[in-house]
């Protein structure tokens, strides 16, 4: 009888044994596969970051966020690359799988949040606040708006976010552009304005005596009235021979009597045109439009 009942509780403390080295063994799967989807996610971001950075398409972001969101996908790849390693090439204790579990289930979660998050930012859709009244009554000042970067076309009547710091205001008597803007400081670093002109588009003027006429692709966009406005794009539009270049815009402010916009800096580059604005987060109630 003694015998038989060893026998029983050997069996049944074989079992359990054999239940737990099946439950460590799925432990360790789950772990590999979650350090596989952050080192292969991690490449493919890095591998995207590099097309992206090539051809220019994180415009609206800072040097120093693109270079933390590198350094965190090189991190993230080879920590994630040295864990797993460690998981197929090593012996790993048991002991270390059970204690270690959760800490891989935040790993994973925390990591890719950070750097999805941080790649969405820096390459496609950034908040950025209005200040100043020139795109009233489209957006006012305190408005936060959603900017999209990755423009694949630019369109006419889209309203844009453009780089300010290159744009000082050209001289309406001489018609000079200040060396980096030198003679005349820019404080924005930005300006939000709508395009009215494409590249290749006619654009043309009537001269009357208190004001002048803009028509681009002969529709009326603008009657001008400042003198130092009118002075400048008649230049500007004569200068190009009445077709806009290629690569180059013009861009207006919607508020027309205080707006500093290209009547005062000419046509804005492709290169400087950093993304689109499509959403806007009312100041109050704070709601989207």
């Amino acid at each position: 009888m003694k015998i038989k009942e060893a026998q029983a509780i050997l069996n049944n403390s074989e079992i359990e044994e054999t239940i737990q080295d099946e439950a460590l063994e799925r432990i360790e799967k789950s772990i590999i596969v979650k350090l596989v989807v952050v080192f292969i996610t991690g490449v493919v971001l890095l591998v995207l970051t590099t097309v992206f950075l090539a051809n220019n398409m994180a415009r609206f972001s800072t040097e120093s966020g693109i270079i933390i969101l590198l350094s965190l996908l090189i991190f993230a790849t080879f920590i994630s690359l040295a864990f797993l390693a460690y998981h197929l090439l090593g012996k790993v204790e048991k002991i270390y799988l059970v204690k270690s579990y959760k800490f891989y289930d935040f790993f994973q979660f925390v990591v890719l949040a950070i750097i999805l998050i941080l790649f969405a930012q820096t390459f496609f859709i950034k908040t950025a606040d209005v200040s100043g009244s020139s795109m009233e009554p489209t957006l006012h000042d305190g408005d936060k708006v959603f900017v999209w970067q990755l423009n694949l076309s630019i369109d006419r009547e889209e309203i844009v976010v453009m780089n300010a710091e290159k744009y000082p205001n050209i001289n309406p008597i001489t018609f000079e552009i200040p060396l980096n803007g030198l003679q005349n400081p820019i404080s924005e670093k930005y300006y939000v304005k709508r395009v009215w002109g494409l590249p290749g588009d006619s654009i043309t003027y009537i001269d009357f005596d208190n004001y002048t006429e803009l028509y681009v692709e002969d529709t009326l966009i603008q009657t001008i009235t400042n003198s130092s406005y009118r002075s400048i794009m008649k230049h500007l539009i004569e200068e190009v021979s009445y077709v806009i270049p290629q690569n180059k815009y013009l861009l207006l402010g919607d508020n027309i009597q205080f707006s500093k916009d290209s009547r005062s800096f000419g046509f804005v580059d492709e290169n400087d045109i950093l993304g689109s604005v499509h959403v806007r987060l009312l100041k109050w109630p704070w709601l989207l439009s």
